[in-house]
């Protein structure tokens, strides 16, 4: 499919509840479902990329591995993993981190910074429903056997935004971001071997094939591909804006 479009993988004949095809927002996707109220908590093992480059031949991009939850009118919360490499030299970037991005107020939160042997991380993002400037997150990072690595690293607290939510429904994306008004998706940045895992809704499976997930698709495809498709508890994916 040519640049600039979208790819839906649920519903096929759908259309996404959110595009952006600006070369800032470079290649991407989204898997979107499962009621807040319904499941009240969203969780998974994020195997983190076994080879990154956000350095590439432009200005550098950020990579982010997240959940989030739609607020409703006052907007979404994107929450779960970051790899900051704007403008820096070591191509593998400053490695992953936690964070929480309040999309409408433009605010970050950095929530801790992750082992640098770590390989995978089990998050967990529980919204308060009835203090709704409120949210939970959970991080522990580990090793290729699911093993915690370091306890005094593991995040787990609940803690204020500064609105109230509506919070709606869960959902998960990966994508690599850069604010450089010059941009270009061939920029030779790339993240390669990602993948959600174990992932679920309360104790429901949230694969995009599960009826957890109502709406799923890919911008810039084949640039940011599900290379192996997916399935009941996840998808593997890659971004690459080869040259």
């Amino acid at each position: 499919m040519p640049e600039g479009q979208y790819t839906m993988l649920k519903p096929t004949n759908g259309t996404p509840y959110w595009v952006d095809y600006s070369p800032k927002e470079g290649a991407y996707y989204y898997a979107c479902g499962g009621s807040v109220a319904t499941y009240h908590t969203a969780s998974g093992i994020i195997i983190l990329p076994s080879n990154i480059n956000l350095l590439g031949t432009g200005n550098g991009r950020n990579a982010y591995i997240s959940f989030g939850v739609d607020g409703g009118s006052a907007g979404a919360i994107d929450i779960g993993l970051r790899n900051f490499g704007v403008g820096k030299n070591n191509p593998a970037g400053d490695g992953w981190e936690a964070v929480c991005y309040e999309c409408n107020e433009d605010v970050l939160y950095t929530l801790g910074k992750a082992p640098r042997n770590a390989k995978r991380a089990r998050v967990e993002v529980t919204p308060n429903r009835v203090e709704t400037n409120k949210i939970r997150f959970f991080v522990e990072w580990l090793d290729n056997s699911n093993n915690v690595i370091d306890s005094s690293t593991t995040y787990n607290d609940e803690f204020e935004l500064s609105k109230n939510y509506s919070w709606t429904a869960f959902y998960r994306f990966a994508s690599m971001v850069t604010w450089e008004d010059s941009a270009s998706r061939s920029d030779s940045t790339y993240m390669l071997g990602g993948e959600f895992m174990n992932v679920k809704v309360g104790s429901s499976n949230w694969g995009i094939s599960t009826s957890t997930i109502d709406r799923a698709w890919i911008i810039n495809h084949p640039k940011c591909q599900l290379p192996d498709g997916y399935w009941a508890t996840g998808e593997q994916f890659r971004i690459d804006h080869w040259a």
